[in-house]
C-alpha cells in the first residue's frame, strides 16, 4: 500500500550457511533455558510466562495525508483491501469515506451520517491509520459497552474504557495503561476531564505518546445534552485542546438540527468546510406508525402493539430464539416517573403482571440502575439484551444511541419523544440486520395529547416567556408533556434562581475562597450551570471537580475582583461570547432587536449584576428558547397548530427543525411516510 507516500515492502530474511549467528525461529514453542547454552544462536519464542504482555503502541508523529492522494484510485482499492481484510465489509457505505479522507487530512471534522450507517467505522479506519493512540468521549454507558465489545468481534482488544461502573482504583489502572501504550483506544465520559487528576494524567500522557485523534461520538450532545444537564460537555473541547494540543477533534453523529450544528461547529473552531455530511438521511427500512391514545391508556395499546407483532411474524415476539428473535425496545422519558406510562421501572413491572402468561421476561435499563440494583446491573441487563435473552428491553435514553444489535425488528416510544433528533436516533437501533427483508422495522409512538387550551401552549412556546411562566404552564400538564416538561423544569429554573446561586458563588470568591459546593437546596446541574456562566464571564478560566460525592470543585484563574479593570473585563468577556452566535449584538446604539438588554443594563442598581442578567437573559431568549422548540417540533400538529412563532427580539434566524408526517386520522394508527421526515 502506499498510503502514508511510499511503499511498504516485505523484509527480506537472508540466511548464509556459512554465518556465525543462528537465528532459531519457532512461534509454536516457548521460551527455555537452551538459550543461555547456546550463545552464537538469537531464539525467538513465545515468553514461557503465558500471561506476559509486551504489547505497546508505538507512537510517532501523526501522517497528515494529502486529499489528492487520498482521492487517488489505487489508495481508494487500499483503504478498501484494509476494511476487507480487518472489519470484513466489502466495500464503504455512503458518506463514510468523506468523513475518514478530512479526518486523515489532520482536519477537524464533524460527520453527520444516518442511524446504523457506520459512523463509528470512521474513527476506527483513522485511528489504524495513525501512529497514535485516541481518545473516544461518548456520553452513555451502553454505547461504550456496544463498541467495545464490537471491536473485540473484529480482533481489536488492545482497547478499554473509563466508567463510573468502575471504582477508582480501576480507573486508574486503565488510565496509567493508557498512557504506557498497552490500549489503542480509550473510551471515557465528558465528566471525567473535570477531575484534576485526569487531566494531568492525560497531559502527561500527550507528553510521552501521540494521542493523534480526540473523538467525540454523538456529538450532538455536546449542545443538546451540554445545555440541558451536562455541563461539562460545554468546555470540553478546551480541555481536550489544553491537555492534548496534538490531538485532532473528530465529532460524530446522525442528528443535528442547524443551531445545534453551529453550535458544534464554534466549539470545534470550523466553518462548514470541516463538515463531513450525507444529505440522505432516510432509513427507507423503517416505518414509523403514531398511535393516538388517552392518558393512562398506553400500556393497553403497547399491549396490542406485541399482539400485532406476533401476528406480522407469526410468533411469539416474547419468547427467545437464539438470533432468530424478534428483538425490541421500548423507550420511556423517565425512570421512575409518577404516572404509570412515564417511568420504565414501572411499566416493566407492569407488564410482568399483564404479560407473564405470553412469555414476557422482565428487563429494564436506566442510569441509575447500578446504584438501586448493585455494581454490574446495568452490564448484566444490556448483555441479556444482546444475547437474545430478554427480547423485549424496557430503556430510558440511557440505551438510546449507538448500539448496533441487528435483530431490532421495533421500537415503541411509550409518549412523545423529547426531540425529532432523540426519536431518530432511538428509532435507529432498529433495521440494521444486512438481509434488506430482515431489516424490514416499525418504530411507534403512543402519544395523547394535552387537554389545556391553545392560548396557553402558544404562551409556553413563545420566545419572550420567561421561563418561571413556562413552568406555571407545564404544571397544568396531566398527558405527554408532563414528563418531559418536568425534566426541562429540574434544569430551567429561571434567571432569579440561577442569579441566586451565582451571588452566592461570587459573594464566597470575593472572601477568597476556592473550594466551592453546592447547598443542599441547590440542584447540581444549576450550580454547574452558574459556575459555566460566570466563567464565560471571565470570572475564573475553569473548574475542577474536588469531590465527586459532595459536588465540591475548585476555581481557577480567579479575576481580582480589586482591579480597576474588573467591568471592562467583564463586559468584554460577555461580548465575545454572545457574538460568537450575532456578531451584532450590542448594549450600545439604538437597535430595537436588543433594547430588552440596554434596559437591564440602564435600570439596574448593580453594574456587575446587570451584566450577569444581560446574559442570563440572553441564554434564556436564545439557548432555552432553542431547547423548548425541541420539544414543540415532535409535538402533534393538533397540539401546536397555529401556535404563533414569535421570534425573540435578537433573533437574526431560526434553523428548520424536522417535523414528522402524520396519516390521515381516522381512528387507525397514524403512519408517518416509512423512512423519512419532512423538513
Amino acid at each position: 500500500m502506499s498510503l502514508a507516500g511510499f511503499d511498504a515492502k516485505f523484509p527480506t530474511l537472508l540466511i548464509e550457511t556459512g554465518a556465525s549467528l543462528c537465528i532459531d525461529l519457532d512461534y509454536n514453542s516457548f521460551w527455555t533455558d537452551a538459550a543461555y547454552t547456546n550463545r552464537n544462536t538469537v531464539y525467538i519464542r513465545n515468553d514461557y510466562f503465558v500471561t506476559a504482555d509486551y504489547y505497546e503502541v508505538q507512537t510517532g508523529d501523526c501522517i497528515t495525508y494529502d486529499i489528492e492522494d487520498i482521492g487517488n484510485v489505487h489508495v481508494q482499492k487500499s483503504l478498501e483491501v484494509l476494511l476487507s481484510y480487518l472489519f470484513g465489509y466489502k466495500e464503504y457505505r455512503s458518506g463514510q469515506m468523506s468523513i475518514i479522507e478530512k479526518a486523515l487530512t489532520r482536519t477537524p471534522t464533524i460527520g453527520i451520517l444516518p442511524t446504523g450507517a457506520g459512523k463509528s467505522l470512521c474513527y476506527q479506519v483513522v485511528s489504524i491509520l495513525q501512529p497514535g493512540i485516541v481518545l473516544v468521549v461518548a456520553p452513555l454507558i451502553s454505547l461504550i459497552a456496544d463498541q467495545k465489545r464490537n471491536l473485540d468481534c473484529f480482533g481489536f482488544d488492545r482497547t478499554s474504557f473509563v466508567a463510573s461502573t468502575q471504582d477508582g482504583t480501576e480507573k486508574g489502572r486503565e488510565i496509567e495503561r493508557f498512557g504506557e501504550g498497552r490500549y489503542q483506544i480509550l473510551w471515557i465520559s465528558p465528566e471525567r476531564f473535570q477531575s484534576e487528576r485526569f487531566r494531568n494524567s492525560l497531559t502527561n500522557i500527550s507528553q510521552n505518546k501521540t494521542v493523534s485523534y480526540a473523538v467525540l461520538d454523538e456529538v450532538h450532545c455536546l449542545s443538546e445534552w451540554g445545555h440541558d444537564f451536562r455541563t461539562s460537555y460545554l468546555v470540553l473541547c478546551d480541555t481536550i485542546r489544553n491537555c492534548c494540543p496534538d490531538a485532532v477533534l473528530i465529532g460524530l453523529t446522525a442528528t443535528a438540527s442547524q443551531f445545534v450544528l453551529d453550535d458544534i461547529q464554534r466549539e470545534f473552531q470550523i466553518d462548514a468546510s470541516g463538515v463531513a455530511a450525507t444529505y440522505n438521511m432516510t432509513r427507507p427500512e423503517l416505518h414509523f406508525h403514531i398511535i393516538e391514545t388517552a392518558p393512562n391508556n398506553h400500556s393497553g395499546k403497547l399491549i396490542d402493539i406485541i399482539h400485532e407483532l406476533n401476528n406480522k411474524y407469526n410468533t411469539n415476539v416474547l419468547q427467545p430464539n437464539g438470533e432468530n428473535s424478534i428483538c425490541g425496545l421500548v423507550f420511556t422519558v423517565t425512570a421512575k416517573g409518577k404516572h404509570i406510562y412515564s417511568g420504565c421501572e414501572r411499566l416493566s413491572d407492569e407488564l410482568q403482571s399483564s404479560l407473564a402468561r405470553e412469555g414476557y421476561i422482565k428487563a429494564c435499563y436506566h442510569g441509575k440502575l447500578d446504584k438501586d440494583r448493585g455494581k454490574g446491573a446495568k452490564e448484566a441487563v444490556q448483555n441479556a439484551f444482546i444475547r437474545n435473552e430478554t427480547p423485549l428491553l424496557i430503556t430510558t435514553k440511557a440505551f438510546g444511541m449507538g448500539i448496533n444489535k441487528k435483530n431490532v425488528r421495533y421500537t415503541i416510544h411509550y409518549t412523545m419523544p423529547w426531540s425529532c433528533e432523540s426519536f431518530y436516533q432511538e428509532a435507529g437501533r432498529a433495521g440494521r440486520d444486512g438481509d434488506k427483508e430482515k431489516a424490514q422495522s416499525d418504530c411507534y409512538i403512543i402519544y395523547s395529547k394535552e387537554g389545556i387550551n391553545r392560548e396557553q401552549l402558544e404562551r409556553l412556546f413563545a420566545s419572550d416567556t420567561p421561563v418561571e411562566e413556562a413552568q406555571e404552564i407545564a404544571r397544568q400538564f396531566t398527558a405527554d408533556l408532563n414528563p418531559i416538561f418536568f425534566l426541562w423544569g429540574i434544569n430551567n429554573q429561571g434567571i432569579d434562581a440561577e442569579l441566586s446561586v451565582m451571588r452566592r458563588i461570587i459573594g464566597e470568591l470575593i472572601n477568597g475562597a476556592t473550594i466551592i459546593r453546592p447547598t443542599p437546596d441547590e440542584n447540581k446541574d444549576m450550580f454547574e450551570k452558574a459556575l459555566y456562566h460566570l466563567g464565560i464571564l471571565g470570572i475564573h478560566k475553569g473548574w475542577l471537580v474536588n469531590n465527586w460525592n459532595t459536588g465540591a470543585v475548585e476555581i481557577l484563574g480567579i479575576i481580582d475582583f480589586n482591579s480597576r479593570n474588573l467591568q471592562a473585563t467583564v463586559e468584554s468577556s460577555l461580548l465575545s461570547y454572545i457574538h460568537r452566535y450575532d456578531k451584532n449584538f450590542s448594549l450600545r446604539g439604538t437597535d430595537t432587536h436588543y433594547s430588552i438588554y440596554r434596559d437591564i443594563m440602564k435600570n439596574g442598581t448593580e453594574l456587575f449584576e446587570c451584566y450577569v442578567r444581560v446574559l442570563l437573559k440572553w441564554v434564556e431568549a436564545n439557548i432555552v428558547y432553542n431547547r423548548k422548540q425541541s420539544i414543540r417540533h415532535v409535538a402533534s400538529r393538533e397540539v401546536t397548530r397555529g401556535a404563533a412563532h414569535r421570534r425573540p427580539p435578537d433573533e437574526a434566524r431560526r434553523p428548520r427543525a424536522e417535523t414528522l408526517r402524520n396519516g390521515e386520522r381516522r381512528g387507525k394508527p397514524h403512519t408517518i411516510e416509512s423512512g423519512r421526515f419532512d423538513t
